[in-house]
């Protein structure tokens, strides 16, 4: 499969913030890479394919950024989540909002 853009190698704990009914649920997961688009990480919990969740990432600088993204496709535990705050411009992330640090 042909990717819209590259992905890099990026593992760190991530934490998934959705809102279910009139809940308000937290989660952990484990991401493995990352894109101008989206992430994907494994994760314990369910959650459900179209979902919007709001994603807490640690990147550059060891700061942790909020950013809403819907859960793409799920196999497993393994979830795509696909990046929902892009510029109207070019449809993707503002490259110059986050530095991706490989370690």
């Amino acid at each position: 499969m042909e990717r819209i853009t590259p992905r890099y190698v990026f593992e760190a704990r991530i934490r998934i913030l959705v809102q279910r009914a009139s809940q308000n649920l937290a989660m952990e997961g484990w991401a493995r890479d990352i894109s101008e688009t989206g992430i994907s990480a494994f994760v314990a919990q369910g959650l459900i394919v179209g979902e919007l969740v709001t994603l807490e990432i640690p990147l550059a600088s060891s700061r942790w950024h909020s950013i809403p993204a819907m859960v793409a496709r799920c196999i497993g535990t393994q979830y795509g989540f696909q990046f929902t705050a892009l510029t109207p411009a070019s449809g993707r992330t503002s490259d110059s909002q986050f530095e991706i640090t490989q370690s």
